[in-house]
């Protein structure tokens, strides 16, 4: 029965974890549509640093634990962070490196960086 309460009370706990950060001030829901790219060389390098003659890099470099980005047709770049409470998603985003998808969660914005906490993934 101990079990059975702390496996009840973990799983409640990453339910509301997920619903208080919507809830949160200055949260927001939002679906952006952009390139995923590795922050580490587009922030070095620029426009060489994504685009389909960096395929290859980009792919590498997320799926070895570069931050992972979502560069918008505007130019605009979102940090894209996981949901602990609903890991497969940036799980699948790992596997986008280089190309465009469709990214759905809360958008927060702290220190001058916007960050999205990923909830859903479509590929492009």
């Amino acid at each position: 029965m101990r079990r059975f309460v702390l496996i009840a009370a973990c799983g409640l706990a990453a339910l509301l974890h997920g619903s208080a950060a919507a809830a949160e001030p200055g949260a927001e829901t939002l679906t952006a549509k952009g390139e995923v790219v590795d922050l580490a060389c587009y922030m070095e390098r620029g426009d060489k640093g994504r685009g389909p003659t960096h395929l290859d890099c980009a792919d590498q470099c997320v799926r070895g634990g570069a931050p992972i980005g979502l560069l918008g047709s505007d130019g605009s770049v979102l940090l894209l962070v996981e949901n602990h409470g609903k890991p497969a998603p940036y799980a699948q985003l790992k596997k986008l490196g280089g190309k465009n998808a469709e990214v759905e969660g809360v958008k927060f914005n702290r220190g001058g960086i916007a960050a999205l906490q990923v909830n859903s993934v479509k590929e492009e």
